[in-house]
This record gives C-alpha cells, sequence and structure tokens, in this order.
C-alpha cells in the first residue's frame, strides 16, 4: 500500500511520515519515502510539499547514483507539470525521461512515459500522426525541441 498509496490515502500518508520517521540516515529508505509521499501529497492537491519532497528524493538519488530512480523522480515531475495544465513544458520531459528509462532498462517505464508525452501532444492539438510529423520538421524546430501550436 504505501508504494502506490491507493488503498486508503490518508492512512498511505500516515505511513509515508511512518517511513521517513524510520529512515533516519538510510539515503535510500528516506528517498523512497520521500517519492511515495510525493506522489501521496499529488494525490491530495499537496502540490507545494510534493514539488518539496521530489527535489529532496531527487538529490538523494542523484547522490546515490541510482539512475532508475532518477527518471521516475524525473517522471513524477512531468506529470505533475501536464496535471498542472502545461502540456507543452511536459512533453519535452517525459521524451526525456524516456530516454532515461531506456537507458536504465526500463522499456515499460520509458512506454507509459512516450504514452504521457502522447497525450500532451493530443492535448496540444497534435493528435495527427502527419501534422506532428511535419510540425517537428518544420526549420524553426530545433531537432531536441518539440514544436505545436497550441
Amino acid at each position: 500500500m504505501l508504494a502506490s498509496g491507493s488503498d486508503d490515502i490518508a492512512r498511505a500518508a500516515e505511513f509515508v511520515e511512518l517511513t521517513l520517521a524510520e529512515a533516519g540516515d538510510d539515503d535510500e529508505a528516506r528517498a523512497q519515502a520521500l517519492f511515495v509521499g510525493a506522489i501521496v501529497d499529488m494525490n491530495t492537491s499537496a502540490v507545494h510539499r510534493s514539488h518539496a519532497r521530489l527535489e529532496e528524493a531527487l538529490a538523494l538519488f542523484r547522490r546515490l547514483g541510482n539512475g532508475r530512480r532518477i527518471a521516475n523522480i524525473l517522471d513524477a515531475q512531468a506529470m505533475a507539470c501536464f496535471m498542472g495544465g502545461n502540456p507543452r513544458e511536459a512533453s519535452p520531459a517525459f521524451d526525456r525521461v524516456a530516454g532515461l528509462f531506456t537507458e536504465t532498462g526500463d522499456l515499460l517505464g520509458a512506454a507509459s512515459a512516450r504514452g504521457s508525452r502522447g497525450a500532451c501532444l493530443t492535448m496540444m492539438g497534435c493528435s495527427d500522426l502527419e501534422t506532428w510529423v511535419n510540425i517537428r520538421k518544420a526549420p524553426e524546430a530545433p531537432p531536441e525541441t518539440p514544436v505545436c501550436p497550441i
């Protein structure tokens, strides 16, 4: 239940706080608890606390060199951006996250990030693949920058 917070969000929040207290100096345990806590916070509209927890978890996972968890954090940040109504910012973030998931061998994570990016593109009015490819090839669009009119 702690990993998803799906059964009872209030109880999950309590477990997160207990887990954070028990983590002590264990950076891996603390980072994981912060990550789960951030997801729980997103589901309870505690956006600022969620953002702070994601940032702290990201710093810990970077220090630990845990690429897969770094990708998870960046994916959660991209999703928060998307759910916050910013598909234009979220779309390239999901693309970068998909690459990170691929590099760490998490192909399901990569597929999920690519699907989320597709949802962003659809929200931006790029539901037709041919239109997207033509827009993407526009001379003013740098190769790494998605361009799509809203």
